[in-house]
Parts: structure tokens; sequence; C-alpha cells
């Protein structure tokens, strides 16, 4: 019974279970595949999505008012993940080097990054099915694909970054690659998941569980993109090395993040929360979000970037040689 409890709690909590496999992944990556050698500088970026996942517990455990065996295994594993990533960093970095075979080829990284990918969408879509039913599985999987392609695929035409190397890919030249237009949709459900139970049994409205949500999303890249930029699993645009950086990626990425998945959040958990909305007015307002949401999210960048790098800065001039505007 003591291992079908646990197998039920990480069944139950994959999308916090997600961001733990996240850090182990990106830690492993550090330590064995970048071209340049262990960043072990970028350590202190593994707290900050797995504070996501202890403050997601914590608020589990509250509003339980008991604990059982698998919970407190839960939380005690979720110390040891932090020691285990950070330990090797702080306190014996040199130990690190017997873990690293000289470095993995970029084709081997990129192969490896798509089929994890895939593996946990498909775990995801699973576990939505699971909770939410279909319903949920068309919202955040199928229109929610839609405003991630929309996403990333806009960031590619427009000259902000570009992506070589996949497997999986189509219409190179106006879509980003499977994997990472795939990678929005385990961003979206496990950040709402996490959101919703943090605020679960409050009033909380919508725009509060959106804006939780993005601040979860963004800590985890924190985590992911210096690493993943340094393994190239993509590349910046020359000009955004003018800009500001944080661990070695511009700060253009962060913001990115957290204006596109306040607004479409937002929008889904409050459609979402519609009981009075029939199935199809909810997908039909849900699929009408999608171009509004960016468009917020397009002005809510402009704006922050306009006034963090000035309207010559690397961000303005980019999207207006994208949109044939001139330098």
């Amino acid at each position: 019974m003591r291992l079908l409890s646990l197998i039920r709690e990480l069944w139950t909590h994959l999308p916090a279970w997600f961001f733990l496999f996240t850090v182990g992944r990106i830690t492993l990556i550090n330590i064995t595949s970048l071209p340049n050698g262990p960043r072990h500088e970028w350590a202190w970026t593994a707290a900050a999505p797995i504070l996501v996942v202890l403050i997601y517990y914590w608020r589990r455990l509250d509003m339980q008012k008991g604990l059982g065996r698998a919970q407190d295994l839960f939380g005690v594993v979720t110390l040891v993940a932090m020691a285990a990533v950070l330990g090797p960093y702080y306190l014996a970095p040199e130990a690190s080097a017997a873990l690293r075979p000289g470095g993995s080829p970029n084709a081997a990284l990129v192969w490896a990054h798509e089929i994890t990918t895939f593996v946990w969408v498909g775990l995801l879509v699973l576990h939505c099915l699971w909770f939410r039913g279909w319903r949920g599985v068309v919202m955040f999987y199928v229109i929610g694909l839609a405003y991630g392609t929309a996403l990333e695929s806009s960031g590619t035409v427009n000259g902000f970054f570009y992506e070589q190397g996949y497997n999986y890919e189509f219409g190179r030249e106006y879509f980003a690659p499977l994997a990472t237009i795939l990678g929005w949709t385990t961003v979206f459900y496990p950040t709402v998941h996490i959101a919703q139970t943090i605020w679960r049994g409050t009033k909380s409205r919508p725009l509060l569980i959106g804006i939780t949500a993005a601040t979860a999303g963004t800590l985890l890249d924190l985590n992911v993109d210096p690493v993943a930029t340094e393994a190239h699993l993509w590349f910046w645009n020359d000009l955004l090395a003018q800009g500001p950086h944080f661990c070695g990626v511009p700060l253009l990425n962060f913001a990115s993040w957290f204006f596109a998945l306040v607004p479409f959040a937002t929008f889904l958990v409050w459609i979402e929360g519609r009981g009075d909305w029939s199935t199809l007015r909810k997908f039909a307002t849900l699929a009408v979000a999608v171009p509004v949401s960016q468009g917020i999210s397009g002005v809510c960048l402009v704006v922050c970037m306009w006034l963090i790098e000035g309207w010559g800065g690397p961000t303005l001039t980019i999207l207006r040689q994208g949109l044939g505007l001139g330098g």
C-alpha cells in the first residue's frame, strides 16, 4: 500500500515533479554537455524552480491538515533533490569533471532534448486528461499549442533567435522546431496547475493566478535558458549582445516568458471557471484569446524593453528589421 500511495502521490502532483525533473536534466546537461565545460557559477539558478515546488507543496499540506507517509516522503525527496543538485557545484565542483565524457555532440543533445520533450508532453497530456477531462486537453494542448506556436515562431521569423539541427521540424521559414513549440505546453499546463493549487481555497482572481503561473514559468526558465543557450540548443541574434543579460541570456527572453504567460493563463483560468458557459463557447472564446493574448504580450514586452533599452536598443531594432521597417 505504501508503494501505491507513493505512486498515487507522484501521479497526482506530476506537474510539480516536472519542475524537479527539469532541474535534474539541466544540471546533467551543465555537467556533461557544455562545449566549454560546466558553469558551476550558475548552480544557484536551480533553487528558483525548486522554490516553486516547495511553495506548492507547503500550500498543499497547509490545506490538507494532515500528513501521511507518502506526503512526508515527497517533502524529503524534494529537499534531497535540492541538495543533490546544488551539492556537486558548491561542495566538490571538481567531482563533476568525472561525469564529463569530453562533451556531447550537439546532434545527440538536440535529439535527447526532443525525445525528452515528447515524453513529457505525453505524460502531462495524460495527467490533464485524467484530472480535467478531454475539455482540459483541448484547452491546454490544442488551443494552448496554437498559442505556443504563434509565440515561438514569431521569435524565429522576426530574427530574435534561431534553432538549428533539430530532427522534427516543418516549414522552417515560418515555424520553430516541433520540440520547442510543444515545450510551451509543458510550461502552460504545469504552471497553471501549480498556481491554482497555491491559491486554492482563497478568493483569488484569474489575473492573480495568471501572474503566479507566469512567475513560476519564468523562475523555471532562469534555470533552463542559461544552460540551453550555452549548449547551443538555440542561438540569439548577435545584436542582443548589446543589451542587458542574465547568465549569458538576454533579459528580453525572461521578460518575454513572463508577459507571454500572464494574459493567456489569465484568460484560460477565467474561461475554464465559467460554469454557466457551454463547452463550445469556452473553446471559441479561448481561441479568440490566442491573438488577443499575443497582442497584449507584445505590447507589454515592447514597452518593457523600450523602458530598459531605449528606442534604439537591440530589441526594438530587431523588431523593426523583422517587420521591414528598417533598423
